[in-house]
């Protein structure tokens, strides 16, 4: 990957494409950790979180279980032209 991954399998960063392809073959039948992915980026210094595309269940998620962060959805953001 050329951005960080972290994988919600094992909430903690995926570093190669093996990693993400076993990591994505692995969500199919393993559980979401999806407290521990937060609390680790958190603990990183992420405090800006967007979900990208429809729906706004994962913005709300954010915003009850990391209070002083900012949980936004791609669907609210304006993009202004030429940015």
């Amino acid at each position: 990957p050329r951005v960080p991954v972290v994988g919600n399998v094992r909430a903690e960063p995926l570093l190669t494409s093996a990693e993400v392809r076993r990591e994505l073959a692995e969500q199919l039948y393993s559980p979401v950790r999806w407290l521990q992915s937060l609390e680790y980026l958190w603990r990183r210094g992420v405090r800006r979180y967007v979900e990208i595309g429809p729906g706004r269940v994962l913005t709300g998620l954010v915003r009850r279980t990391l209070p002083e962060a900012r949980a936004e959805c791609s669907d609210d953001l304006v993009v202004e032209a030429g940015s």
